[in-house]
């Protein structure tokens, strides 16, 4: 497939994926373009991150200047390696790109069989019986003011007011 602007897109062919997979995606920086990146960034970098970067290996520093120069931040050292791990990431995505087939099979998930003691404990948890009907003798708890039978009588034997008998009298 090709795209406007003359870039192929879709899958990578076969030989693209071998190439992938055997190239080595960084390369080790030369001394004039640590320097060089050096001269720019050094404004910008503490004493500690100074030191850091000087200590990391030629595939490393490639990989910090990779992103361009520093700017002015709080912790330049965390950003020196926050670049590398950047890196490092996309590297893994790249390899992991290369080596995925085109026409996966569907992963079947594989059965598992339930132990004893889990069927056991899940058993005990949920429980398919109905529950009995606790008989009143045993209830602990009061029934709602006004509906026990001598509440209900009293409230029926109450007295008539006014002289009509129905609505509005």
């Amino acid at each position: 497939q090709q795209s406007l602007v003359g870039i192929r897109t879709g899958p990578a062919t076969e030989d693209e994926k071998k190439l992938l997979r055997s190239a080595q995606l960084v390369r080790k920086a030369t001394p004039e373009e640590v320097e060089a990146w050096f001269a720019v960034s050094q404004v910008h970098m503490s004493e500690k991150s100074k030191t850091a970067f000087h200590g990391m290996t030629p595939e490393n520093q490639y990989r910090v200047m990779y992103e361009g120069p520093l700017t002015e931040s709080k912790d330049s050292t965390e950003i020196l390696y926050a670049r590398v791990q950047r890196f490092m990431d996309m590297e893994g995505q790249l390899k992991k790109l290369a080596n995925v087939e085109s026409k996966a099979e569907p992963k079947v998930p594989k059965e598992k069989k339930v132990s004893e003691l889990a069927m056991a404990i899940g058993k005990a948890l949920v429980s398919t019986e109905l529950p009995e009907e606790v008989p009143e003798s045993e209830r602990r708890f009061a029934a709602p003011v006004g509906s026990t039978p001598a509440a209900l009588q009293a409230r029926a034997a109450a007295p008539m007011v006014g002289r009509v008998k129905g609505v509005g009298g």
